[in-house]
């Protein structure tokens, strides 16, 4: 119960949302609006942002739930989310790709008043501006893996200064002083917190849905043939077979970086 927060409580029931929905519905509107409270809650541009965070958030979420509630395994151990951490994310971030579809939002993005779906101009607007500053984000994240990796390849037990190792490591790795880490190691949980150099995974896992998507666009984001596939060869065979093979079944080959790239914008 420690990683959601308690919204109310009645009849002794409580009702509970995971504490990422909160903190990522807060950071992601403030994000887009800047510090301008009356740009947030008073326009339609800062509802519009609430609006596709909340969606997102909400669908990663269904992600997990539809690989826990489809899954088609004897024992608990590899049934749904238990896989390998470099691809439970996979059916959660592939969720996110339908938020801002126009197909998607022509069923739930709809004006308040006349009910016209939201203008390509804007949906566009919000495809290209998800490209701004990829480039210092991911650099951020790759230099926390390979830190990750970097611990967890020592070849035999040693005692070091984690901010010498860490500053001696990204010397010889070449990161540029403009960028830094995502974390730092004095504050770095994932390393012993369950992830263990395994911090590339929420990478990997993207590389995966970017390419998994590919799938839906070919023929189409709701064809029903594309979905069955998925179900039977992501979601249910848990535990079966490896997750790559698994992967292959599905997409008829395995996962190309371009998608991932190309959603990114470097491409």
């Amino acid at each position: 119960m420690g990683t959601s927060l308690t919204l109310f409580k009645v009849f002794n029931i409580e009702v509970r949302v995971h504490w990422s929905f909160v903190l990522i519905l807060i950071y992601g509107a403030f994000a887009y609006a800047g510090s301008d409270s009356n740009v947030l809650f008073g326009s339609l541009y800062g509802v519009l942002v609430v609006l596709l965070v909340f969606v997102c958030v909400t669908l990663h979420e269904f992600g997990h739930a539809l690989h826990q509630l489809l899954s088609n395994s004897t024992y608990p151990s590899v049934s749904g989310t238990s896989v390998p951490r470099d691809f439970v994310e996979l059916p959660s971030q592939l969720m996110e790709h339908w938020v801002t579809e126009p197909e998607m939002l022509s069923i739930y993005a709809k004006h308040y008043k006349t009910g016209e779906p939201m203008p390509k101009e804007l949906i566009d607007k919000i495809k290209n501006s998800s490209f701004f500053n990829q480039g210092f984000s991911n650099v951020e994240i790759y230099a926390a893996s390979l830190l990750d990796m970097a611990y967890h390849t020592l070849e035999a037990p040693v005692k070091i200064d984690v901010q010498t190792f860490e500053k001696e490591y990204f010397t010889r790795l070449g990161l540029i002083p403009e960028i830094v880490s995502r974390y730092r190691s004095t504050y770095f949980t994932h390393i012993t917190g369950g992830y263990d150099s395994g911090y590339y995974s929420y990478t990997w896992a993207a590389v995966l849905d970017n390419d998994a998507f590919e799938a839906f666009k070919e023929k189409g984001i709701f064809d029903k043939g594309t979905a069955d596939s998925y179900r039977k060869n992501i979601l249910q065979e848990n535990g079966i077979m490896d997750p790559m093979q698994m992967y292959v079944n599905f997409r008829g080959h395995e996962p190309g970086i371009e998608p991932y790239l190309r959603n990114l914008g470097f491409l």
